[in-house]
Protein backbone atom coordinates (compact mmCIF):
# COMPACT_ATOMS: atom_id res chain seq x y z
CA UNK A 1 0.00 0.00 0.00
CA UNK A 2 1.40 3.34 -1.18
CA UNK A 3 2.02 5.86 1.98
CA UNK A 4 3.30 9.55 1.97
CA UNK A 5 5.88 8.52 4.46
CA UNK A 6 9.60 9.67 3.81
CA UNK A 7 12.31 6.96 4.90
CA UNK A 8 14.07 8.78 8.04
CA UNK A 9 17.74 9.38 6.34
CA UNK A 10 15.51 10.88 3.39
CA UNK A 11 13.94 13.51 5.25
CA UNK A 12 16.92 14.16 7.27
CA UNK A 13 19.09 14.99 3.92
CA UNK A 14 15.41 17.34 2.39
CA UNK A 15 16.34 19.34 5.98
CA UNK A 16 19.94 20.07 5.28
CA UNK A 17 19.22 20.64 1.42
CA UNK A 18 16.46 22.96 2.59
CA UNK A 19 18.40 24.96 5.18
CA UNK A 20 21.29 25.29 2.30
CA UNK A 21 19.03 26.59 -0.76
CA UNK A 22 17.48 29.01 1.56
CA UNK A 23 20.93 30.44 2.22
CA UNK A 24 22.14 30.34 -0.85
CA UNK A 25 18.96 31.83 -2.62
CA UNK A 26 19.23 34.68 -0.19
CA UNK A 27 22.76 35.35 -0.99
CA UNK A 28 22.76 34.86 -4.35
CA UNK A 29 19.90 38.61 -3.86
CA UNK A 30 22.15 40.50 -1.70
CA UNK A 31 26.05 39.92 -2.60
CA UNK A 32 26.73 42.13 -5.59
CA UNK A 33 24.39 44.60 -3.37
CA UNK A 34 26.52 44.54 -0.68
CA UNK A 35 29.96 44.13 -2.71
CA UNK A 36 28.66 47.22 -4.60
CA UNK A 37 27.70 49.35 -1.58
CA UNK A 38 31.83 48.60 -0.42
CA UNK A 39 33.15 50.38 -3.58
CA UNK A 40 34.03 47.16 -5.61
CA UNK A 41 33.98 47.87 -10.09
CA UNK A 42 31.13 45.64 -11.68
CA UNK A 43 34.34 43.26 -12.83
CA UNK A 44 35.22 42.86 -9.49
CA UNK A 45 32.00 41.47 -8.65
CA UNK A 46 32.13 39.18 -11.13
CA UNK A 47 35.11 38.20 -10.17
CA UNK A 48 34.79 37.33 -6.96
CA UNK A 49 31.35 35.45 -7.63
CA UNK A 50 32.71 33.81 -10.66
CA UNK A 51 35.75 32.36 -8.68
CA UNK A 52 33.54 31.31 -5.96
CA UNK A 53 31.48 29.23 -8.43
CA UNK A 54 34.17 28.23 -10.58
CA UNK A 55 35.69 26.46 -7.00
CA UNK A 56 32.54 24.90 -6.08
CA UNK A 57 32.48 23.36 -9.69
CA UNK A 58 35.86 21.92 -8.54
CA UNK A 59 34.83 20.76 -5.18
CA UNK A 60 32.04 18.67 -7.01
CA UNK A 61 34.66 17.03 -9.53
CA UNK A 62 36.84 16.36 -6.48
CA UNK A 63 33.68 15.17 -4.10
CA UNK A 64 32.65 12.50 -7.44
CA UNK A 65 36.07 11.07 -7.28
CA UNK A 66 36.69 11.09 -4.12
CA UNK A 67 33.97 11.41 -1.78
CA UNK A 68 33.68 7.42 -1.81
CA UNK A 69 36.70 6.74 -0.28
CA UNK A 70 36.51 9.51 2.29
CA UNK A 71 33.06 8.79 3.43
CA UNK A 72 29.59 10.76 2.50
CA UNK A 73 28.41 11.42 5.72
CA UNK A 74 31.68 12.68 6.99
CA UNK A 75 32.13 14.25 2.99
CA UNK A 76 28.70 16.16 3.66
CA UNK A 77 30.11 17.43 7.05
CA UNK A 78 32.98 19.35 6.20
CA UNK A 79 31.19 20.88 2.82
CA UNK A 80 28.77 22.16 5.47
CA UNK A 81 31.30 23.26 7.59
CA UNK A 82 33.39 24.99 4.65
CA UNK A 83 30.62 27.10 3.34
CA UNK A 84 29.13 28.35 6.53
CA UNK A 85 32.21 29.24 7.46
CA UNK A 86 32.51 31.13 4.03
CA UNK A 87 29.41 32.85 4.51
CA UNK A 88 30.59 33.76 7.80
CA UNK A 89 33.89 35.01 6.31
CA UNK A 90 32.49 37.13 4.00
CA UNK A 91 30.75 39.27 6.41
CA UNK A 92 34.36 40.36 7.42
CA UNK A 93 36.33 40.47 4.52
CA UNK A 94 37.25 43.80 3.41
CA UNK A 95 39.62 43.26 0.62
CA UNK A 96 39.50 42.34 -2.92
CA UNK A 97 42.33 38.92 -2.50
CA UNK A 98 40.36 38.49 0.90
CA UNK A 99 37.06 38.34 -0.55
CA UNK A 100 38.77 36.31 -3.29
CA UNK A 101 40.27 33.37 -1.08
CA UNK A 102 36.60 33.37 1.15
CA UNK A 103 35.30 32.44 -1.92
CA UNK A 104 37.82 29.63 -3.10
CA UNK A 105 37.79 28.00 0.34
CA UNK A 106 33.97 28.57 0.99
CA UNK A 107 33.12 27.35 -2.47
CA UNK A 108 30.98 30.54 -2.41
CA UNK A 109 27.75 30.23 -4.58
CA UNK A 110 26.56 33.63 -5.30
CA UNK A 111 24.17 32.79 -8.25
CA UNK A 112 21.31 32.35 -6.05
CA UNK A 113 20.74 28.45 -7.09
CA UNK A 114 21.63 25.66 -5.46
CA UNK A 115 24.67 23.89 -7.25
CA UNK A 116 27.60 22.46 -5.56
CA UNK A 117 29.08 19.47 -4.42
CA UNK A 118 26.77 18.84 -1.20
CA UNK A 119 23.54 18.55 -3.80
CA UNK A 120 25.28 16.54 -5.65
CA UNK A 121 26.82 14.00 -3.27
CA UNK A 122 22.67 13.97 -1.25
CA UNK A 123 21.03 13.25 -4.63
CA UNK A 124 23.88 9.73 -4.93
CA UNK A 125 22.95 9.10 -1.48
CA UNK A 126 18.92 9.38 -1.79
CA UNK A 127 18.30 6.41 -4.06
CA UNK A 128 19.98 3.62 -1.64
CA UNK A 129 17.40 5.31 1.09
CA UNK A 130 14.50 3.85 0.27
CA UNK A 131 12.80 0.95 -2.32
CA UNK A 132 13.31 1.04 -5.93
CA UNK A 133 9.35 1.60 -6.22
CA UNK A 134 9.82 4.47 -3.96
CA UNK A 135 12.87 6.12 -5.64
CA UNK A 136 10.65 8.67 -8.00
CA UNK A 137 8.08 9.67 -5.00
CA UNK A 138 11.51 10.67 -2.42
CA UNK A 139 13.57 12.66 -5.31
CA UNK A 140 10.47 14.52 -5.68
CA UNK A 141 10.11 15.15 -2.27
CA UNK A 142 13.98 16.41 -2.52
CA UNK A 143 13.52 18.70 -5.28
CA UNK A 144 10.34 20.10 -3.99
CA UNK A 145 11.93 20.67 -0.75
CA UNK A 146 15.13 22.71 -2.25
CA UNK A 147 12.83 24.61 -4.46
CA UNK A 148 11.23 25.79 -1.65
CA UNK A 149 14.00 26.64 0.11
CA UNK A 150 14.95 29.06 -3.00
CA UNK A 151 11.54 31.03 -2.62
CA UNK A 152 11.94 31.65 0.97
CA UNK A 153 14.94 32.90 0.97
CA UNK A 154 14.08 35.44 -2.14
CA UNK A 155 11.55 36.24 0.12
CA UNK A 156 13.95 36.79 2.97
CA UNK A 157 16.25 39.07 0.73
CA UNK A 158 13.94 41.84 2.76
CA UNK A 159 15.83 40.92 6.19
CA UNK A 160 18.83 43.41 5.32
CA UNK A 161 16.05 46.28 4.83
CA UNK A 162 14.34 45.37 7.76
CA UNK A 163 17.34 44.88 10.35
CA UNK A 164 18.23 48.38 9.03
CA UNK A 165 15.25 49.94 9.78
CA UNK A 166 14.49 48.32 12.70
CA UNK A 167 18.20 48.34 15.06
CA UNK A 168 19.35 51.66 12.97
CA UNK A 169 22.41 49.99 11.86
CA UNK A 170 23.54 50.98 8.56
CA UNK A 171 23.67 48.63 4.92
CA UNK A 172 26.78 46.97 5.50
CA UNK A 173 25.98 46.25 8.94
CA UNK A 174 22.62 44.39 8.03
CA UNK A 175 24.07 43.15 5.17
CA UNK A 176 26.93 41.46 7.53
CA UNK A 177 24.34 40.19 9.89
CA UNK A 178 23.06 38.64 6.76
CA UNK A 179 25.92 36.47 5.75
CA UNK A 180 26.39 35.40 9.03
CA UNK A 181 22.83 33.98 9.66
CA UNK A 182 23.06 32.31 6.05
CA UNK A 183 26.18 31.03 7.27
CA UNK A 184 24.88 29.70 10.69
CA UNK A 185 22.33 27.77 8.51
CA UNK A 186 24.79 26.48 6.27
CA UNK A 187 26.63 24.83 9.09
CA UNK A 188 23.16 23.55 10.70
CA UNK A 189 22.82 21.66 7.98
CA UNK A 190 25.76 19.47 9.81
CA UNK A 191 23.48 18.48 12.31
CA UNK A 192 20.97 16.44 9.88
CA UNK A 193 24.38 14.60 8.35
CA UNK A 194 25.67 13.68 11.45
CA UNK A 195 22.12 11.86 12.05
CA UNK A 196 22.07 9.40 9.33
CA UNK A 197 22.26 6.09 9.81
CA UNK A 198 25.48 4.07 8.96
CA UNK A 199 24.06 2.73 5.71
CA UNK A 200 24.01 6.08 4.54
CA UNK A 201 27.90 5.65 4.52
CA UNK A 202 30.31 4.65 1.37
CA UNK A 203 31.97 2.31 3.99
CA UNK A 204 28.96 -0.13 4.34
CA UNK A 205 28.90 -2.94 2.48
CA UNK A 206 25.51 -3.04 -0.11
CA UNK A 207 22.55 -5.26 1.01
CA UNK A 208 22.85 -9.03 0.15
CA UNK A 209 19.56 -8.13 -1.62
CA UNK A 210 21.50 -5.62 -3.65
CA UNK A 211 24.05 -7.85 -4.29
CA UNK A 212 22.23 -10.83 -5.47
CA UNK A 213 20.19 -8.84 -7.51
CA UNK A 214 23.61 -7.24 -9.16
CA UNK A 215 24.79 -10.92 -9.59
CA UNK A 216 21.63 -12.27 -11.35
CA UNK A 217 22.08 -9.50 -13.45
CA UNK A 218 25.06 -9.81 -14.99
CA UNK A 219 24.50 -13.05 -15.39
CA UNK A 220 21.50 -12.50 -17.79
CA UNK A 221 23.73 -10.36 -19.61
CA UNK A 222 26.91 -12.57 -20.15
CA UNK A 223 23.91 -15.67 -20.93
CA UNK A 224 23.72 -14.39 -24.55
CA UNK A 225 27.28 -14.46 -25.12
CA UNK A 226 28.07 -17.87 -23.42
CA UNK A 227 24.74 -19.13 -25.50
CA UNK A 228 26.82 -17.61 -28.79
CA UNK A 229 30.32 -19.28 -27.88
CA UNK A 230 28.81 -22.73 -27.16
CA UNK A 231 27.08 -23.05 -30.12
CA UNK A 232 29.92 -21.44 -32.35
CA UNK A 233 32.15 -24.14 -30.81
CA UNK A 234 29.79 -26.99 -31.47
CA UNK A 235 29.93 -25.87 -34.65
CA UNK A 236 32.84 -26.11 -35.62
CA UNK A 237 33.41 -29.54 -33.97
CA UNK A 238 30.78 -30.78 -35.90
CA UNK A 239 32.73 -29.80 -39.11
CA UNK A 240 35.68 -31.12 -37.95
CA UNK A 241 33.68 -34.21 -37.42
CA UNK A 242 32.55 -34.20 -41.07
CA UNK A 243 35.63 -33.44 -42.48
CA UNK A 244 37.34 -36.23 -40.85
CA UNK A 245 34.82 -38.92 -41.51
CA UNK A 246 34.79 -37.63 -45.40
CA UNK A 247 38.77 -38.04 -45.62
CA UNK A 248 38.79 -41.31 -43.76
CA UNK A 249 35.86 -43.12 -46.29
CA UNK A 250 37.51 -41.70 -49.24
CA UNK A 251 41.20 -43.17 -47.75
CA UNK A 252 39.44 -46.63 -47.00
CA UNK A 253 37.56 -46.58 -50.56
CA UNK A 254 40.98 -45.80 -52.66
CA UNK A 255 42.75 -48.77 -50.84
CA UNK A 256 39.89 -51.15 -51.65
CA UNK A 257 39.73 -49.97 -55.35
CA UNK A 258 43.53 -50.80 -55.92
CA UNK A 259 43.63 -54.04 -54.12
CA UNK A 260 40.24 -54.96 -56.70
CA UNK A 261 42.35 -53.63 -59.07
CA UNK A 262 39.53 -50.99 -60.02
CA UNK A 263 41.37 -48.35 -58.37
CA UNK A 264 43.84 -45.92 -60.43
CA UNK A 265 45.87 -47.79 -62.61
CA UNK A 266 49.66 -47.23 -61.88
CA UNK A 267 52.61 -47.13 -64.37
CA UNK A 268 56.03 -46.23 -64.63
CA UNK A 269 57.65 -43.90 -67.03
CA UNK A 270 60.89 -44.51 -68.50
CA UNK A 271 63.75 -43.43 -66.25
CA UNK A 272 61.69 -43.38 -62.87
CA UNK A 273 61.98 -45.41 -60.44
CA UNK A 274 58.66 -44.63 -58.52
CA UNK A 275 55.36 -45.61 -60.15
CA UNK A 276 52.91 -42.36 -60.71
CA UNK A 277 48.97 -42.62 -61.83
CA UNK A 278 48.79 -42.98 -65.79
Amino acid sequence: MFTFNVPRDAALICIAGGLRSAAVSLVGVIIAIDLASRGLSPSRIGLVIGVGIASSALGTVVTAFRGDAWGRRRTLLCIALLSGGGYVALAFASTLPLLVLVAVVGMLNGMGRDRGPASALEQSLLPSTTTDDRRTWVMAWYNAVIDSGHALGALAAALPTLFARTFGVSALESHAVTFVACGGAVMASAIPYALLSAFADATVDKPAKANAREDASAAVARQPVIDARTRAAGSQHCLRSTASAAASSAHRSWRTGSSNGTGPRRCSWPGSSSPHAC
